[in-house]
């Protein structure tokens, strides 16, 4: 009898280990089909962030300063959404994963097609090509786009812009920085002279001369405004504006302009 117990008691202890082993089994054929499931766009990004690597390498000598900017901000961008992924889903390689109940399988995923590229050679040859190349060559340049004064002038006030009558002028200026390189600190002036008129009189009747300084992205503009400056009716001035000029450029068209004055009465 006791032998006979033994036997049954076996029999059961053995359907239990079974049934929760083949339970276990599918648990984690489950849990490992999931997993991949969800890891698969996350391979898709990373091929796609490494063809767009490679493609900035392969064309960056022929690529300018703002074009090669916007590749790689873009690569910044894709390459963080990969990494965030990445750390939400990570768990068991792909490897494991084939290996693992249910045989999930991943996309391969390949940053380094030619290795050749990331010796000291390759990475030597690509940093002469950087420097070498006519589209990245550092090109400063800031220029005014518009100027212009409130009140505005009495149409068809000819060489002479003829304002309304006021006590105040308030200059407007917008500036870009069209070149291909960002500019900090630009420094802007605005410069308004008083012409005397009347018999015998000579030289300039006084000046007033604001500042200000902006900070651009290469390819941004910017409005600005001065400040008020006192005017007197019926008086004639010589007002000058300046932008820059950004290093290594000179002031010219572009950076600098003058216009002639007077103040209706």
């Amino acid at each position: 009898m006791a032998a006979l117990i033994a036997v049954m008691v076996g029999f059961l202890v053995n359907g239990v280990v079974n049934q929760g082993e083949r339970a276990s089994l599918g648990y984690q054929r489950s849990m490992n089909s999931s997993f991949a499931a969800l890891a698969w766009p996350l391979a898709l990004s990373s091929n796609k962030s490494a063809a767009m690597l490679k493609a900035v390498l392969e064309n960056m000598g022929t690529m300018d300063r703002l074009q090669l900017g916007d590749d790689l901000a873009r690569l910044d961008q894709s390459s963080a959404m990969v990494a965030v992924r990445a750390e939400a889903l990570s768990g068991a390689p792909s490897g494991r994963l084939r290996r693992s109940p249910g045989k999930a399988v991943l996309p391969v995923s390949s940053w380094v097609g030619n290795a050749g590229r990331w010796s000291p050679g390759g990475l030597s040859a690509l940093v002469s090509t950087v420097r070498s190349a006519p589209g990245l060559t550092p090109a400063p340049r800031v220029t005014i786009l518009l100027a212009w004064v409130d009140p505005p002038p009495v149409p068809g006030s000819g060489n002479e812009v003829t304002l309304l009558p006021t006590g105040r002028l308030v200059v407007h200026m917008v500036v870009a920085d069209t070149g291909n390189v960002g500019e900090h600190a630009i420094p802007l002036e605005v410069r308004l002279e008083r012409v005397p008129s009347g018999p015998g009189t000579t030289g300039l009747g006084g000046s007033a001369t604001l500042e200000k300084s902006v900070t651009l992205l290469a390819g941004q503009r910017q409005s600005v405004v001065f400040p008020a400056m006192s005017v007197t009716t019926g008086d004639s001035y010589i007002l000058e504006v300046k932008a820059g000029p950004a290093p290594g450029q000179v002031l010219g068209p572009g950076t600098e302009d003058s216009f002639n004055l007077h103040v209706g009465s």
